[in-house]
């Protein structure tokens, strides 16, 4: 009787061990695929926001909507269009994050500010997507001028938020 009980036992302590062998290699597993995912999806959003910058630099937009808002406060009749479809929704050309926002939490506190940055965009986009459907063809010439300077630097605020949370996100993807 004692050897089936140390048969048994011996089984038993042989499972635990296995067990909690298991358990840690199984968790040392899923902590380093989270990390991999943290870091891919760090460098994708870095990358996004990266060519975004680039783009912008560019294009200077800014500079072409300040000239804009100069123009039409000096009664040139211009109207607030062109520059984006009346179809389009705010961060279209956003694809990677639009679809990844379900695993942006990952990404820990740099969410915030990620969030932050995509807001201030799309609120300038949904302005500039208004004024396609002639939202602001009532507005006086100042007027009109005052709301695309106001705009513009909500968006140059964006643009320089970006910049400041890059390199974060690289530092995250190990870039």
């Amino acid at each position: 009787m004692s050897a089936d009980w140390i048969s048994a036992a011996s089984g038993l302590v042989g499972t635990i061990i296995g067990g909690v062998i298991s358990y840690f290699a199984q968790k040392s597993t899923r902590n380093a695929d989270r990390e991999n995912d943290r870091r891919a999806l760090a460098g994708g959003v870095a990358a996004e926001i990266e060519a975004y910058l680039h783009l912008m630099g560019l294009r200077d937009h800014a500079k072409n909507a300040h000239a804009l808002a100069q123009r039409i406060r000096s009664g040139s009749g211009e109207k607030l269009r062109g520059f984006l479809d009346k179809d389009s929704k705010p961060l279209d050309e956003f694809l990677f994050i639009k679809t990844q926002l379900g695993n942006i939490g990952i990404l820990g506190n740099v969410c915030f500010d990620l969030v932050k940055f995509y807001s201030l965009l799309s609120g300038v986009q949904s302005t500039v997507i208004t004024a396609e459907y002639g939202k602001y063809d009532g507005l006086s010439p100042s007027a009109l001028a005052d709301m695309i300077d106001s705009e513009t630097t909500v968006w140059e605020s964006a643009l320089s938020f970006g910049s400041e949370v890059l390199p974060r996100l690289k530092k995250i993807a190990d870039l």
